[in-house]
């Protein structure tokens, strides 16, 4: 906002849609801030997020111009380019992320932006969306993925993957605190995803709707109670881990029930006939070793949800071993161990809860994190595939 204006007509910017090419427009003559500060509106509320966009600069009969150089402005450069718009055109460079920092003084632009919109608004009406690249997102067939695997980066800039960009985001909302310490600042929540099924297709910052109902939250809890920072910090606190926790809770339960998880799942029947076998061939070195294991691992207290073939064995293998079985979660009392019911909401001590009824997994991983349970959770199937 604070570089160099162009004097361009307005006509000449032709590609995307009238809302695109009027904020092309207003980049280019540096116009945005203007309207801002002339709006009749009393809460400013803004993200950061096409700060990912390098800033391209370039020349123009003899006008020296700076753009965000997002998909949409460089269709219009080349239009310019290709059609002979103007007599002269000539790029110069890109800069990209912290060369803004190094060469273009971008810390003071900020602070400049900051003084003029608290003289407008005041600090009190000043809303900072803090948004980030996601990592994740739900693939159409229900599969949560990462955006560095199956492909699916390429839909982003190499200077954009999202590690990079979340970076020098992270610096940037830094500085934005520095310079607007009073503003209001919603935080993304952790393991926040994007959506295949979104309007505008797959993208880092497409996300799922829930991220959406999320901010719109936030947004109302600060304007309803506008008066009291106190109550509007500690709401946004517990919006913030309740989403948080929702989204983590999502995508653990959906990485341990994907497909390949779902087949795995059908075989566990004879990984169960295995540890017979060797319960038999070994006359009981087998929990030996794998007590053995618990105690390498820090887990002498061992608590197990649902009483399956595999608690059964369990129970056989760990008797008279170091590693203690606490109690077995399930309705009909189990012989030999402490039982509680799985209508329980109180959760003894323990240093790992293994979950055997596998094929309730994801109900009863969701049950728990509902109820803030605090210790270890893990799938019975996954922690013994991981024991060489």
């Amino acid at each position: 906002m604070f570089l160099p204006k162009l004097n361009i007509d307005r006509n000449t910017i032709t590609e995307g849609t009238a809302y695109l090419k009027r904020n092309i427009w207003y980049d280019l003559t540096k116009t945005n801030l203007s309207k801002i500060l002339e709006s009749d509106s009393e809460w400013f509320i803004f993200d950061l997020i096409t700060e990912r966009f390098p800033i391209m600069e370039f020349i123009i009969d003899q006008q020296t111009g700076f753009a965000t150089k997002s998909p949409e402005f460089v269709q219009n450069y080349l239009k310019w380019v290709s059609d002979k718009t103007f007599k002269h055109i000539r790029k110069v460079r890109d800069y990209f992320l912290d060369d803004l920092f190094e060469e273009l003084d971008y810390e003071n632009s900020i602070k400049n932006f900051c003084d003029k919109i608290i003289e407008r608004f005041g600090q009190n009406k000043i809303i900072l969306n803090e948004v980030y690249l996601s990592e994740y997102y739900l693939a159409k067939n229900n599969e949560i993925k990462m955006f560095n695997s199956d492909g699916a980066h390429k839909i982003i800039f190499a200077h954009n993957q999202p590690d990079i960009v979340n970076k020098f985001l992270r610096k940037l909302y830094s500085l934005f605190r520095k310079y607007l310490p009073s503003a209001y600042y919603i935080s993304m929540p952790n393991y926040s995803y994007s959506d295949e099924n979104h309007w505008f297709g797959l993208h880092p910052l497409h996300f799922n709707r829930n991220y959406y109902e999320y901010v719109s939250n936030c947004v109302r809890t600060i304007v309803s109670i506008s008066n009291n920072k106190n109550s509007i910090a500690l709401s946004l606190e517990l919006l913030h881990k309740e989403q948080s926790d929702n989204n983590k809770c999502f995508i653990e339960t959906n990485k341990c029930l994907s497909q390949a998880a779902k087949n795995k799942l059908i075989k566990w029947r004879s990984y169960a006939d295995v540890f017979e076998n060797l319960l038999k061939i070994e006359n009981g070195n087998v929990g030996k070793c794998l007590a053995e294991y618990f105690i390498k691992n820090d887990i002498k207290k061992l608590a197990i949800y649902g009483n399956t073939e595999i608690t059964k064995i369990l129970l056989r293998l760990l008797k008279d071993n170091a590693v203690q079985i606490s109690y077995v979660v399930e309705n009909a009392p189990v012989e030999g161990v402490l039982t509680l019911p799985r209508s329980t909401q109180v959760f003894p001590e323990a240093d790992l809860i293994l979950i055997a009824d596998i094929e309730n997994y994801s109900t009863i991983f969701n049950k728990l994190c509902k109820l803030n349970v605090k210790i270890k959770i893990e799938n019975a199937m996954l922690f013994f595939q991981g024991i060489n």
